[in-house]
C-alpha cells in the first residue's frame, strides 16, 4: 500500500508534515480535510521514476501548449447561434466542421465530439479529452445545459464569459507590447554596440599610457566576457540547466504552491494579478450559481479556472469547509482576507437579496474596470522605469569612454 506525505495548514495558520498509508490519495486526503486542514501538497513516496515521467510530459506539454480561448469563444458563439434556431447539437456540429478549415486548431476536438455523440456518449463525457480546449468549468456548463434542456442557453452563457476573457486578454498583451518590444530593440542594440562597437574603442583606450578610472576597467571586463565565446556558452549552459532545474521544482505541488504565492506577492503585477484572479472567480461563479450549481462545486470549479494553487488553499478550501459549517458565502470569504472588501460586500447584498449571480457579475464587472486601471497605470509606470534603466546604461558607457581621453587631455595641459 502506498504511502503520501502531506504538507497542511491548520485552521491557526500552522504547517505541518503529515505521512499517511492509504489505497489512493484522494482516500487518504478526505479525513484530513474533514479535521479542517488544508492541503498544500501531497506526493506519493517512492515515485521518483513517475515524478520524472510528469515533469517530461510537463515539458512536452508547455511546448505544445496554446491559448484556444478566442476561437473557442467563435465556435461556442456559432453553436449557441444554432442550436437557438432549432438544429440539433448533431447537425450543428456537421455543419461546423464542413465549414472549417483543416488547419483550424478546435477541428480535431469537434470530430471527436460528433464522433461521440453519434456513438451515444454525452457531450460533456468527450470533451473530458481535450481539457487543453475545454476547462473544467466548460464542461460543467455544458452538463447543466443538458441536464436541464437548456444547452443552447449555457452556450450562449459561456460565449459571453468567453468574449469577456479574450478581451481582457486582448488588454494584457497590449499593456505589455510597447515594454516589451522596447526592451527586445534596446538589448539588440546594446548586443550590437557591445560585440561590433566596442571592441575597437576599448582596443585604443587599453593603448593609452594612463591609468584607467574604475567605471573603463568594469567596461573592459565585460567587453572580455562578451567577446569570449567559451566563457558565453558556458554561461548559457549554466542558465539553461538552471531553468530546467525551477521548472522540474515548479511542475511539483510544493514548487507550484510558492511560485503561484510569487506571482501574487510581486510588486505591481502581484495586483494585476490578484485582481484578474478575482475577476475571474466572480465572473465563473456567477454563472454556475445562475444554472443552479450546487454552490460547494460551483465554488471549487471558480477557484480552479485560474489554475492557482495558492488561492485554491488560501480562497477555495477554506471557503468550502465554512459554507459547509453553515456559514454564509460573503463572511466565508471575508475571513480569508483574499478578496477585494467590494466584492465581499456585493456578495452579501446579494445573499440578503437572493440575487447572488447579479451580483457577482456586478463584482465582476467592477474588478475588470479595477484591472484594466491597474494596467494602465503599470504600463505608464514601466515607461519611466526603462527609460531611466537605459539612462544609466548609456551614461556608464560613456563615462567609461571620455574618461580616460580626459585624463590624456589633462595630461597634455599639464
Amino acid at each position: 500500500m502506498p504511502t503520501f506525505t502531506i504538507q497542511v495548514v491548520g485552521k491557526d495558520g500552522v504547517k505541518k508534515r503529515l505521512v499517511r498509508e492509504g489505497p489512493s490519495q484522494q482516500e487518504v486526503t478526505d479525513p484530513i480535510l474533514q479535521q479542517g486542514y488544508s492541503i498544500i501538497s501531497v506526493e506519493e513516496n517512492g515515485q521518483t521514476e513517475e515524478t520524472i515521467k510528469s515533469v517530461t510530459a510537463n515539458i512536452k506539454s508547455f511546448f505544445k501548449k496554446r491559448d484556444y480561448s478566442e476561437q473557442l469563444a467563435i465556435a461556442t458563439r456559432q453553436l449557441a447561434a444554432m442550436l437557438s434556431s432549432g438544429i440539433t447539437i448533431v447537425e450543428a456540429l456537421t455543419i461546423m466542421i464542413g465549414s472549417a478549415s483543416r488547419r483550424d486548431p478546435l477541428r480535431e476536438a469537434f470530430q471527436a465530439l460528433l464522433n461521440g455523440l453519434k456513438e451515444g456518449k454525452r457531450i460533456d463525457k468527450i470533451m473530458e479529452d481535450f481539457p487543453h480546449i475545454f476547462t473544467a468549468n466548460y464542461r460543467g456548463v455544458v452538463s447543466l445545459g443538458m441536464n436541464t434542456g437548456a444547452l443552447a442557453n449555457a452556450f450562449t452563457s459561456l460565449a459571453e464569459d468567453l468574449d469577456k476573457e479574450v478581451s481582457m486578454k486582448k488588454k494584457l498583451s497590449a499593456a505589455m507590447t510597447y515594454p516589451a518590444v522596447t526592451f527586445a530593440i534596446s538589448l539588440i542594440l546594446n548586443i550590437c554596440l557591445f560585440v561590433f562597437v566596442l571592441p575597437k574603442i576599448v582596443t585604443v583606450i587599453s593603448d593609452l599610457d594612463v591609468e584607467l578610472p574604475m567605471i573603463t576597467k568594469i567596461l573592459m571586463a565585460v567587453m572580455d566576457y562578451v567577446c569570449n565565446p567559451y566563457l558565453v556558452i558556458i554561461t548559457l549552459g549554466i542558465l539553461m540547466f538552471a531553468s530546467y532545474q525551477i521548472f522540474c521544482y515548479v511542475s511539483t505541488p510544493v514548487g507550484k504552491y510558492n511560485f503561484d504565492l510569487i506571482k501574487l506577492r510581486l510588486p505591481v503585477i502581484g495586483y494585476i494579478n490578484r485582481c484578474r484572479y478575482a475577476e475571474q472567480f466572480c465572473r465563473s461563479l456567477s454563472l454556475l450559481v445562475q444554472y443552479s450549481v450546487p454552490i460547494q462545486e460551483a465554488i471549487f470549479l471558480s477557484g480552479k479556472i485560474s489554475n492557482n494553487s495558492y488561492m485554491e488553499q488560501k480562497l477555495v478550501y477554506p471557503i468550502i469547509d465554512a459554507v459547509n459549517e453553515g456559514v454564509f458565502i460573503a463572511e466565508a470569504m471575508k475571513r480569508t482576507g483574499r478578496m477585494p472588501p467590494l466584492t465581499v460586500s456585493l456578495l452579501a447584498a446579494g445573499e440578503a437579496t437572493g440575487d447572488v449571480s447579479s451580483c457577482l457579475k456586478d463584482a465582476a464587472g467592477m474588478l475588470e474596470l479595477e484591472l484594466s486601471s491597474a494596467l494602465q497605470k503599470a504600463l505608464t509606470l514601466m515607461e519611466p522605469i526603462m527609460i531611466v534603466i537605459m539612462s544609466f546604461v548609456v551614461l556608464g558607457i560613456v563615462l567609461a569612454v571620455m574618461l580616460p581621453i580626459y585624463q590624456i587631455i589633462q595630461n597634455f595641459g599639464s
